[in-house]
């Protein structure tokens, strides 16, 4: 009986494949196939190498008697798949046709030098189940013959041989063909059938009938002996079943597979803003104060108070248009004292020490109703004419206020300079004219949009004050803040510094509302007639274009900065970033985890492509790839915010040397602005083709190897119904 058949499908094409050569019962060739798949130490197939391999057959175990060992020198195939044929090689120790098949378990020990030398590792030893086993069928015996007949009387001639049995199916051995028997005839040969594993033993014909006739007394024996029946025809050959292709097996065991490579590295977030210019300064003051600079960069209170119907100089509570409390001084150099005396012309002199300093007195020559107030020089100091008209620093005013000279300094209590128009009328209260008498500038007041405004060549107010203490610059009717610019220059407003600070800058926007809302510090609008034009906020600078920051104790999210686009129609980008010229281009960059709840998605379309080829070879390169687990080293670059915990990826360095186009330098901006950290990255995304790749080329070994095992099972089905 041959060992338990059914255990010839635990066979697995995973490790290694044998299959038989075809035997017959009269010559069995001494050997069967072997194929294996030879991988290196990493499970990387050795394609198209020399190979160095060494088969023992041990008896009983595997570690067990050596009864026969050969070497073997191969070349692989382009997928590392090796065929040859155990008992054809160069032989070591023993004889194969001399194997015991039949007695006890057999085992083959596969040892190979990937090299192609005799520098041999053992790469494991499997017992041999059955197939081989049919070796056993070259040793065994034929048929039994059916007993010889008597002889017939007389030395008849010998009874023909009964014809051969017909030759059973592949592996079993024909019966002995069943026929009458006289004197014995010569046996027929041994029928010739091909042998897989050996087939069942054929039942025994039965005896043929003795030749008919009483024996009579011994005859003479006949000249030569009688002649030979002739030999039964040989039985019809069994049909050998086709042998299926054994599938590779690499040598050893093959190790687990290895863990599926991680997702592709999320997609980083939009990269936080720069910080926006710092304001020049700080503001503080008290309600109704007209600010002055307490310092180069500090607003505080003045002297001057302003309630919106009133303006006090050194009070809070004037009680009209300009109210000072105090002296008012026109001021020379030296010491002033008042002194008053009479003569022809003056009215009153001044002294000083006894020292005529200037004087006050009329001058009948010249206009004998004019009052004039001269210094000691007799220099004009306040003149005032037969028309009222009063000049300072001018013996001839044309207009009742005419100064010439310096800085008029006003001092003293309320009221100090009072300007007056009729009531609910515009007026120019102080009017401004070049050296020929041409108007530049009017200070007044508008009753129509009741503001007091500064113009400028013209009746439009280049500057307007209303009674809610708005600020206009080139509108008449501020509104919505205290400062409201209106321009059709190329900038509203231009303000710069020189003070550098982290806390300064050209502008300075702060919001202290209160409360549960979100106040604006600087709000950048900008809404042109068309739809789709206008940029809110445009920004520039040699370090950073824009830094936005938040610090706070909340416990709800915060933003350091964020963009959204919305509206019916269009594309709509709620960030977009551009880097171009420098050594290494980030359009975006995070420094700590990125997310996202939609997709991240990147160009792919054929029309930006070119030289477009397939991949190919991708799973020999994938399993030189090393997967490894590691945590980030935080504590040395805090700057760069790394992951924290176990992390799953590759050794950067390591991958460049199976997929350099896969590895990119990069630069990570460090503490200070002057500082870079230069470092290899990884484009995980761009190994998704190449998984893919690689899966394909795996299906296709996968699939046919599924097709080898189909064979099998369908061989060993046949093998077990018979």
């Amino acid at each position: 009986m041959l060992p338990n058949i059914k255990n010839i499908k635990k066979i697995t094409t995973l490790f290694f494949v044998l299959t038989l050569a075809s035997f017959g019962l009269a010559q069995a060739p001494q050997k069967f196939n072997y194929q294996a798949i030879a991988r290196n130490t990493t499970g990387v197939e050795l394609a198209n190498q020399n190979i160095g391999l060494r088969i023992s057959i041990l008896d009983g175990s595997p570690s067990g008697t050596l009864v026969y060992q050969e070497t073997h020198a191969i070349t692989t195939n382009a997928f590392g798949l090796m065929n040859l044929s155990v008992g054809s090689g160069t032989v070591v120790s023993g004889t194969f046709a001399t194997i015991a098949w039949g007695s006890g378990s057999k085992f083959i020990k596969t040892e190979i030098d990937p090299t192609g030398s005799s520098n041999y590792s053992v790469a494991g030893t499997t017992e041999l189940i059955s197939v081989p086993y049919a070796l056993f069928a070259g040793q065994a015996q034929s048929g039994q013959v059916g007993p010889t007949g008597p002889t017939g009387p007389g030395g008849g001639a010998t009874g023909p041989t009964g014809p051969q049995g017909a030759q059973g199916f592949t592996g079993a051995t024909g019966p002995t063909g069943v026929g009458a028997t006289g004197a014995q005839g010569p046996t027929g040969p041994t029928g010739v059938g091909t042998t897989g594993p050996q087939g069942l033993q054929g039942n025994t014909g039965p005896q043929g009938p003795t030749g008919a006739g009483t024996t009579g007394a011994q005859g003479p024996t006949g000249p030569g002996g009688g002649a030979t029946g002739p030999t039964g025809p040989q039985g019809v050959a069994g049909n050998t079943g086709a042998q299926g292709p054994a599938g590779p097996t690499g040598i050893g065991v093959t190790g687990p597979q290895g863990p599926a490579g991680p997702a592709g590295a999320q997609g980083p977030t939009g990269a936080q803003g720069l910080q926006g210019p710092t304001g020049p300064g700080s503001v503080n003051g008290t309600l109704n104060y007209v600010p002055k600079f307490t310092a180069t960069t500090t607003l505080g209170n003045s002297q001057i108070f302003d309630n919106g119907a009133s303006v006090g100089i050194g009070n809070t509570n004037p009680q009209s248009k300009l109210h000072v409390t105090g002296d008012i001084r026109v001021e020379t150099t030296g010491q002033a004292g008042v002194n008053i005396y009479g003569s022809t012309l003056s009215v009153v002199r001044l002294y000083s020490n006894n020292n005529f300093i200037g004087g006050l007195w009329n001058n009948p020559s010249v206009d004998a109703d004019a009052i004039y107030i001269a210094n000691s020089a007799n220099e004009p100091t306040l003149v005032v004419d037969g028309t009222d008209n009063v000049g300072i620093g001018t013996f001839n005013p044309t207009a009742k206020l005419h100064v010439v000279g310096s800085t008029i300094l006003f001092e003293g209590v309320d009221p100090v300079f009072v300007v007056k128009g009729n009531t609910g009328t515009s007026f120019a209260g102080i009017t401004i004219t070049n050296n020929t008498g041409v108007v530049q500038s009017n200070i007044g007041w508008d009753a129509t949009n009741n503001v007091i405004k500064i113009t400028r060549n013209s009746s439009l107010a280049a500057i307007a004050i209303n009674n809610n203490e708005q600020v206009g610059i080139g509108t008449e009717t501020p509104t919505n803040a205290q400062l409201h610019v209106v321009s059709t220059l190329a900038n509203g407003g231009l303000f710069q510094t020189n003070f550098v600070s982290t806390t300064s800058g050209g502008v300075n926007g702060t919001n202290t509302a209160t409360g549960n809302s979100d106040g604006i510090g600087v709000r950048g609008v900008a809404i042109t007639a068309s739809e789709g034009y206008g940029i809110g906020g445009s920004f520039e600078g040699n370090y950073e274009g824009v830094r936005g920051t938040v610090s706070t104790t909340a416990t709800f999210g915060a933003i350091g900065l964020q963009g959204s686009a919305s509206g019916a129609g269009g594309i709509r980008y709620g960030v977009s970033g551009t880097a171009s010229g420098g050594t290494f281009n980030y359009g975006l960059y995070c420094v700590g985890n990125g997310a996202y709840t939609g997709t991240w998605t990147q160009v792919s379309d054929r029309k930006f492509k070119t030289n477009i080829k397939d991949l190919n070879g991708a799973l020999s390169r994938i399993m030189q790839v090393s997967a490894k687990t590691y945590d980030m080293r935080i504590d040395e670059f805090p700057s760069l915010n790394l992951a924290k915990g176990t992390q799953f990826g590759f050794v950067a360095q390591e991958l460049e040397t199976v997929f350099p186009e896969l590895v990119e330098n990069g630069a990570a901006p460090g503490v200070n602005k002057e500082d870079f950290i230069n470092y290899k990255g990884v484009n995980y995304i761009g190994m998704v083709p190449v998984l893919t790749k690689a899966i394909q080329e795996q299906q296709v070994i996968i699939d046919d190897l599924k097709k080898q095992n189909e064979n099998l099972s369908k061989r060993l089905d046949a093998l077990e119904k018979k």
